[in-house]
């Protein structure tokens, strides 16, 4: 039991290390866009 937790927690880890910078990196991005519209009208 206390086995396929750690499993569960290390793979929850994993992709929130894996995928967290990539979801950063879009959503400046995607504010960086927003700003620049909106400035330009």
């Amino acid at each position: 039991m206390s086995n396929s937790i750690l499993i569960y927690t290390g793979t929850i880890r994993f992709f929130f290390m894996r995928f967290y910078p990539i979801f950063v990196h879009a959503s400046e991005r995607f504010n960086h866009n927003m700003c620049a519209c909106l400035g330009s009208v």
